[in-house]
């Protein structure tokens, strides 16, 4: 309630002989919130509020700004090792990956093009987008963000120009030191997760070429526990109808938080179907695949022989079995083909 008075004080006008009816703070959120969950124009706004268009406009724009600036150092503070330490934890209990410290990924916001920019913000959706870099924890809050990145850059473009790919590569980030994975001697330090585009450096990302059952279910473990940022953006997404621009970003990622933690929710209920200290350290970081491939390995080994879930092994037997079916139905279909084409061929010439 205290914050709520605070945006409410930098929101409100105050009263002069020129404006007999102000409109108060409390009609301002609302009309803010209407525009962001529903996605309506301005001037779709200014029939229903009888306002004029550039009124909404401002009304709107200020509203946002205030629930960035107050809001932010509440609801999306500064990561602290303290908060590391405890998303650690939850990715243990609750996504079966010890010493996470969070996934990154990154959202294609769609917008128009602005003028004068070319084919900067041109994705390869053949659309135009900014992008929205995020970093969750294990109920899916966002615990850093970076917004406002062209959308014709690839995801390892966006976070090697981000601030927190250069707070990471320069150990400004307080991230917790190695530690003993559960039932092991294997220690290992504290990582991300990423997908594909990421380098292979403090982020952990699936193996290319699975060729084997470990890797397999390596990856899928990594999944897992991965796409709890997926979901982040995908509840975003369908909560606030227009992500347009960099502001209206910032406040619906600040909003999702405070739904999150008011309501006490997950984004997902869990429903599962010996080591050298300095083995990742931070002047072994860059320019070290091998070590950074090692650390993968280590995890690896630990999801199969030492953390070993009853429903690994029920997803591989799964994927194996779509993958035969898959090989039977194609060997059927070429058979079939060639069969009809013969019986084609063989009419035409009679």
């Amino acid at each position: 309630m205290e914050k709520m008075n605070l945006i409410k004080n930098k929101i409100a006008k105050k009263k002069t002989n020129f404006i007999k009816n102000l409109i108060t703070p409390d009609e301002k959120l609302m009309i803010t919130l209407r525009y962001l969950a529903t996605g309506d124009s301005y001037v779709s706004m200014s029939y229903n509020y009888k306002l004029g268009v550039l009124t909404i406009k401002q009304i709107i724009g200020d509203t946002i700004k205030a629930l960035w600036d107050i809001l932010q150092p509440i609801h999306m503070m500064v990561p602290t090792l303290e908060m590391f330490e405890e998303v650690a934890q939850g990715f243990e209990e609750m996504w079966n990956f010890p010493n996470c410290i969070g996934p990154i990924d990154v959202k294609h916001c769609k917008t128009n093009k602005p003028p004068h920019t070319g084919t900067q913000f041109f994705n390869y959706k053949h659309g135009f987008s900014i992008i929205l870099q995020a970093l969750v924890d294990f109920n899916g809050k966002f615990m850093v963000i970076d917004v406002g990145s062209y959308g014709s850059q690839s995801d390892g473009g966006v976070f090697a120009n981000s601030l927190l790919s250069k707070r990471i590569e320069n150990s400004e980030l307080p991230i917790p030191r190695p530690k003993l994975l559960p039932i092991s001697n294997i220690v290992v330090p504290h990582v991300f997760l990423g997908d594909g585009a990421y380098p292979l450096k403090r982020y952990l990302k699936p193996y290319i070429k699975n060729n084997n059952d470990d890797s397999k279910i390596f990856n899928y473990r990594l999944s897992w526990a991965r796409r709890i940022v997926e979901c982040s953006f995908g509840v975003l997404t369908s909560k606030w109808r227009i992500l347009l621009i960099e502001d209206i970003i910032k406040a619906t990622c600040i909003l999702h938080n405070i739904i999150l933690t008011k309501e006490n929710l997950n984004i997902i209920s869990f429903d599962p179907v010996g080591s050298n200290y300095s083995l990742w350290n931070q002047q072994s970081i860059k320019n070290s695949s091998d070590q950074n491939k090692n650390i993968r390995n280590l995890f690896s080994n630990y999801f199969n022989n030492i953390d070993i879930l009853p429903w690994q092994t029920n997803i591989l037997n799964k994927y194996l079995f779509y993958q035969y079916f898959k090989f039977i139905c194609i060997k059927f279909l070429y058979i079939f083909w060639y069969i009809f084409s013969f019986y084609k061929n063989t009419r035409t010439c009679s």
